[in-house]
């Protein structure tokens, strides 16, 4: 009786599952808080503002101005994650198609020709970027834009 030098299915799906945690990615802060602010103007009113950014996470008003502050974290982005499962199916299915053409060629006699190793996939990761970004809104005693900063790190 012939034996599996590795058990097949445990390398499968360690390689599985190495690659979809490996390969996940994460949308950053700071990539959450470019979005809405890349859209904010001023002279826009504070219902502009909410529709396009939500509501914020702080507001403060002081001498006649009120500030909004809105602030984002990292979360998972389920694109890639997606696309790093369809990658590890992809990458199982090529596998088993060339384990059964070796468990053919093994019945026949015949050999498979060498291919040069398996193939490599390649996948998109995380661009790096991480932890919380935030930007605030100063509106002005008429209810209107007066400036936005930038989009900063925070760090609480």
């Amino acid at each position: 009786m012939r034996q599996e030098p590795v058990p097949v299915r445990g390398l499968l799906l360690t390689l599985s599952t190495g690659l979809i945690l490996g390969s996940a990615g994460c949308i950053s802060g700071e990539q959450r808080a470019q979005r809405p602010w890349n859209r904010l103007a001023e002279g826009m009113s504070m219902d502009d503002v909410a529709d396009l950014a939500g509501p914020a996470e702080r507001r403060i008003g002081s001498e006649g101005l009120e500030v909004w502050h809105y602030s984002y974290s990292t979360v998972p982005d389920g694109r890639k994650i997606g696309a790093a499962a369809g990658h590890v199916l992809l990458l199982a299915t090529c596998v088993g198609i060339l384990l059964l053409l070796a468990a053919a060629a093994s019945q026949s006699g015949s050999s498979l020709p060498e291919m040069g190793g398996p193939p490599v996939l390649a996948l998109e990761g995380s661009d790096g970027g991480s932890g919380k970004a935030h930007f605030r809104v100063v509106f002005d005693r008429t209810g209107r834009v007066m400036s936005v900063s930038s989009v900063e790190p925070c760090g609480d």
